[in-house]
């Protein structure tokens, strides 16, 4: 009776992450447009928005990034984070208030941060542990 006691207890303490933090490949050609974004993805708390750049088709070379939110009740679309820049390597948990402000949906919006030419690739999700 106690070691079922105790299991159960060490069961009830352990965190569960239920959000939508999986990771997604992402993909910029700067060269194909002035502003790229991801695919929005279910935003499931209040949480970062996760992106991690791991490659740049030239070194040096960035980009300006911002966390958007999506309502699908009232079909709109909101900014919902300071700019953020990525370089080869960079990783940020961008702050945002999507959730809070009834976004069901997130995505990430990025322009070029020099000429407008250039390729990135990366890492993104919704939410963040």
């Amino acid at each position: 009776m106690f070691i079922s006691l105790g299991v159960l207890m060490a069961a009830m303490a352990m965190p569960v992450f239920a959000n939508n933090h999986n990771d997604t490949r992402y993909s910029f050609d700067f060269g194909n447009g002035y502003w790229q974004t991801t695919p929005e993805r279910i935003k499931e708390d209040d949480t970062y928005v996760y992106m991690y750049c791991d490659s740049s088709h030239t070194p040096g070379d960035s980009y300006y990034a911002w966390a958007w939110g999506y309502n699908s009740d009232t079909s709109s679309d909101f900014e919902s984070s300071k700019r953020y820049q990525f370089f080869n390597g960079t990783v940020y948990k961008m702050t945002n208030y999507i959730y809070e402000n009834d976004g069901d949906y997130a995505y990430v919006k990025a322009r070029h941060a020099g000429s407008g030419v250039g390729k990135f690739s990366g890492l993104w999700s919704p939410d963040s542990i």
